[in-house]
């Protein structure tokens, strides 16, 4: 989808430059990530499937119904990202964000490698916007 919104000549929907930077690291990679506001998660993180009848609200601000078994990224408030619907609204990126976390998710059988190069890439973006950034090493869980 990143794709063919550079090719209809769509702007990018945000004026965070944390999207900006996520959004053209994608450009680059089979590799989809999701942003989220640090500031705004709410304890610890845990790799889920999602259950039939859940719902969550997409990062359009509207609710979306999951798909039972689709990948998903909970936090104490609940889904923060679905593989097949993307990031939420409660924790998305906003101009006034000064901490994200990102998430990475590739198809299966992608390597270790080309996740870390998506990440390193991502980083590189971060760091030209701000070179001050304090940015993570990357925890890799693959499966």
């Amino acid at each position: 989808m990143q794709v063919e919104t550079v090719l209809s000549g769509r702007p990018i929907e945000s004026a965070s430059a944390l999207v900006h930077a996520m959004f053209a690291a994608e450009l680059d990679s089979p590799v989809l990530t999701s942003g989220h506001d640090l500031g705004a998660l709410a304890g610890p993180l845990r790799v889920d499937v999602a259950r039939d009848a859940e719902v969550y609200t997409k990062i359009s601000g509207k609710e979306q119904r999951l798909s039972a078994g689709d990948m998903v990224v909970r936090d104490g408030g609940g889904v923060i990202a679905s593989v097949v619907y993307g990031p939420d609204f409660r924790t998305r990126i906003r101009l006034e964000s000064s901490a994200a976390l990102f998430g990475a998710w590739g198809p299966v059988g992608l390597t270790t490698d080309v996740v870390a190069a998506h990440l390193d890439r991502l980083a590189g973006l971060v760091r030209e916007e701000w070179p001050d950034a304090a940015v993570e090493p990357p925890r890799l869980f693959m499966g």
